[in-house]
């Protein structure tokens, strides 16, 4: 995933807009070849568009990436992987419908930026960017004043296998658990007081927080097994300001 082909600038996953008008580019998770053509004409971009933006959006960097993208770069489809050795080979043609970013009004319009390598972006699939905080995944459910989003329930099925039976049970407990069938390949926590390290408390915690806890805990064993240069088991914690816990020892200020 982050060996992109040569004509590949940035692959990012696209889910379903707010305004269910198309596809948008996620700004959380990307895997990009970093470019200084590219940099100066983003922010020479945001100067133009910045006064002409009519929006009331929680994300306006995320809309100003989508325009920016979508106005001078070429999208295309899912990846190709080799099947002999799983590199990323390149992209589908099929690109997905896009929505066409912020409506910058009539006025002077911006030359396209003279980039050396334009490059094209590439859609990942949403299963590299499952959003599992709680707002993310009841989005997806009816409210009070509209039905349930069937987009979002859609990219929400993606991420689970059907379960396999699993003989020699009850029929009530042949299908296997959600954790067996989770397919998402990265689990992303929007939001700055939702991440998982936050919740160091089990009481606090979410089941997709439990995963990245279990996988926390299998990377300290990883690194104690190891040792440090003068081979004594190094400790494994999190420092959060102001709180302890059985799993980080003492707070370090600054961190």
């Amino acid at each position: 995933l982050f060996a992109l082909p040569d004509e590949v600038l940035l692959a990012a996953p696209v889910h379903v807009s707010a305004d269910g008008k198309g596809g948008e580019m996620s700004v959380g998770v990307m895997s990009l070849r970093p470019d200084l053509d590219v940099y100066q004409a983003l922010t020479t971009f945001m100067k133009y568009a910045a006064p002409r933006l009519q929006t009331g959006v929680r994300s306006v960097d995320q809309l100003l990436q989508q325009t920016f993208f979508g106005r001078y770069f070429t999208f295309k489809g899912y990846p190709r992987w080799e099947p002999s050795t799983g590199m990323f080979s390149g992209c589908r043609d099929e690109q997905p419908y896009l929505h066409a970013g912020a409506n910058l009004g009539e006025g002077e319009l911006l030359e396209a930026p003279r980039i050396a390598r334009p490059g094209i972006v590439c859609a990942l699939p949403p299963q590299y960017d499952f959003c599992v905080t709680y707002p993310a995944l009841v989005a997806a459910g009816p409210t009070d004043k509209s039905g349930p989003n069937v987009e979002l329930q859609d990219e929400l099925a993606v991420m689970f296998a059907p379960g396999r039976p699993r003989l020699g049970l009850p029929e009530h407990l042949r299908r296997g658990t959600w954790r067996e069938a989770l397919q998402a390949k990265l689990l992303h926590w929007t939001g700055p007081r939702r991440k998982p390290w936050l919740h160091w408390l089990s009481l606090a915690r979410t089941p997709f927080d439990d995963l990245w806890w279990q996988a926390h805990a299998d990377l300290c064993a990883g690194a104690g097994a190891e040792g440090g240069a003068d081979g004594r088991r190094q400790p494994c914690r999190i420092a959060c300001a102001g709180a302890t816990s059985p799993l980080q020892g003492p707070a370090a200020p600054g961190r």
